[in-house]
């Protein structure tokens, strides 16, 4: 995403337009080309190149046609698809402490011999005495070397640069409001998996003539962390481009006095997602899942559901669902994220009323509500826990 001084934004009014890029403008194509190709040769060499030296071999192409924003941006893009080493051996801040603490004696003592020091350093910390020059600074950021880049056209390049335009925007939200076609029920369970795999507050309605609205909680409508959220909603922001004819808007404090601005966004613009992620497994439901089929219950029966469940216009999507031996009753389990504070903690909490349902979530106990649709767990859920709620649930 690109923030700060990389993002090229007018302001009309209360309304925000990111400064888009053309994707097949011809004074784009060859230079934005030739700087891909340029860093694909650097990550290929056999003589790697750090990171401080990459930027200033990059320094011709930051020079491109247009703002030099524009280039700083591209840059951005380019190192985040890239591979660089780290410190494998982590012995690196004890070799620096080493040489430095010996160097000080030494100029002290007018004895300074930078082999010798070098040598005895790398020997005290166990280090291969040849390695000590490359390895006294190699675990520092501007040191690391380029190891590997994922490559991509200059076409894919720019709807990247604009995807990271929105995303930079999204993180002064207020709230996002996004309407489109209803997904068919794997698609739309897809969108709201995806959600909750970004820790998000939402929630799902049906509106008129086939469409859905999902609306998202922005980080700034929240107490604490909201830089944390606002880069993950900003992260699932490329997976609302797979919607059919949506629309997004978005209320924003913009800046430093947080101004009230409004973003729009449509399909019509024609963003197209860059990469598509896998779908990421949730690692407590495959730990619950794992944890059930070890114990032996009489009186339950866990079941992997992809069910859609309607509660009038609202969407609901179990991870799991329960069934109780002797009566047959479903109840249906959730994972949820709620972010720390009060405010997370009372809102976002969409239970059905309808439905029997047990949203789990990691939490002090103490700070949810008492009802036993929600359970708050410490560390990881604990079957006894669910199942003496799901009987409150289901025999109240």
């Amino acid at each position: 995403m690109l923030t700060g001084n990389l993002s090229l934004v007018r302001m009309d009014g209360k309304e925000i337009f990111p400064e888009y890029l053309p994707p097949n403008a011809e004074w784009l194509q060859v230079p934005t080309q030739q700087f891909i190709d340029w860093w694909s040769e650097c990550a290929c060499s056999h003589d790697k190149t750090t990171r401080r030296v990459l930027r200033e071999l990059a320094s011709p192409f930051l020079n491109g046609p247009g703002n030099p924003r524009i280039w700083e941006g591209f840059y951005h893009i380019l190192q985040s698809r890239s591979s660089f080493s780290e410190g494998l051996d982590g012995l690196e801040e004890q070799l620096r402490f080493e040489v430095f603490a010996r160097a000080a004696i030494a100029r002290k003592d007018n004895n300074f011999d930078r082999t010798r020091l070098l040598t005895e350093a790398a020997t005290v910390v166990g280090m291969n005495p040849d390695q000590s020059e490359s390895k006294l600074f190699a675990d520092l950021p501007a040191e690391q070397l380029l190891m590997g880049f994922e490559s991509l056209s200059s076409e894919r390049l720019i709807h990247a640069y604009n995807i990271g335009l929105v995303q930079g925007i999204l993180l002064h939200s207020l709230s996002l409001v996004i309407e489109a076609v209803q997904p068919n029920t794997l698609d739309l369970r897809r969108i709201i998996q995806r959600v909750r795999f970004h820790r998000l507050l939402a929630t799902y309605e049906s509106r008129p003539n086939g469409r859905i609205q999902i609306t998202l909680d922005g980080p700034l409508s929240l107490f604490g962390r909201t830089n944390r959220y606002g880069f993950q909603l900003a992260c699932f922001f490329p997976w609302v481009l797979s919607l059919e004819q949506f629309e997004l808007k978005a209320k924003l404090a913009w800046g430093k006095r947080k101004v009230p601005k409004v973003f729009h966004l449509d399909s019509g613009l024609g963003l197209r997602p860059v990469d598509s992620s896998p779908q990421q497994p949730n690692p407590i439901k495959q730990d619950l899942v794992a944890l059930f089929t070890k114990r032996p219950n009489a009186s339950w029966e866990l079941l992997e559901t992809h069910e859609v469940l309607m509660e009038g216009k609202r969407f609901h999507v179990p991870d799991l669902c329960l069934v109780e031996k002797q009566s047959q009753k479903k109840l249906f389990l959730e994972f949820g994220h709620l972010p720390k504070g009060n405010s997370g903690l009372t809102r976002g909490t969409s239970l059905p009323t309808t439905i029997p349902w047990i949203l789990c979530v990691q939490a002090n106990p103490k700070d949810l509500a008492n009802d036993p649709r929600l359970y708050g767990y410490r560390k990881v859920p604990l079957w006894e826990e669910i199942e003496t709620r799901a009987k409150l649930v289901l025999n109240p």
